[in-house]
């Protein structure tokens, strides 16, 4: 497999950005959590509603790239009614698809999502996460970061582009510790050399 596009989050990444409703975002680089030292992405769990993305750059996809991969590693610790939701933009357009979802050309491989919904609390429905019945990881992940890994589709993405999004949905609750995402690869396996895209 060749590489490209990967960021450890080692220094500050080019082209990555984040956005919350309500503002601000809370993403920021950390040292306290890492899978490849001494930085990860980590947004904390608010004991409020809101929605907090983290986007990443624009991916370049050869034309004759094969088995698209998309990886990365996290931990996350929310409460059972906030989630953390991966979504996807093929072509590079804010046209965000969850992983599986039509014309997402996207799958899972390995790290799924661990329930079917995000669980609203008990209360008014404005009270609920902004994305309550979405697919999530939710709950406690445990003290070590694991891998996820999703299949991207080549008619989808070869000879176009990728974004990807990470999503932190909370509910007007008690506060959670939050997501952590690192050491994030785009791969494939017959790119021809000088194609290759590294993220600094």
């Amino acid at each position: 497999m060749r590489t490209l596009a990967r960021s450890d989050f080692e220094v500050a990444p080019a082209g990555w950005t984040s956005d919350a409703n309500p503002a601000p975002s809370a993403w920021a680089l950390v040292t306290s959590e890492s899978h490849t030292p001494p930085q990860s992405y980590f947004a904390p769990g608010p004991g409020s509603k809101k929605t907090d993305n983290l986007n990443s750059p624009v991916y370049a996809i050869p034309a004759n790239a094969t088995s698209i991969r998309l990886r990365f590693w996290h931990k996350f610790n929310t409460e059972i009614y906030d989630g953390c939701v991966l979504e996807v933009s093929p072509g590079g357009e804010a046209n965000w698809l969850q992983i599986g979802g039509a014309g997402s050309g996207a799958s899972f491989v390995k790290g799924g999502y661990g329930t079917t919904t995000i669980a609203g609390k008990t209360g008014p429905a404005k009270n609920y996460a902004e994305l309550v019945g979405k697919s999530a990881w939710t709950g406690n992940s445990g003290t070590a970061f694991s891998e996820v890994v999703i299949a991207l589709e080549t008619a989808v993405y070869a000879g176009s582009t990728l974004r990807v999004r990470w999503r932190l949905s909370t509910d007007n609750s008690n506060a959670s510790g939050g997501w952590w995402v690192d050491t994030v690869g785009v791969y494939a396996l017959s790119p021809s050399p000088g194609t290759l895209l590294l993220l600094k």
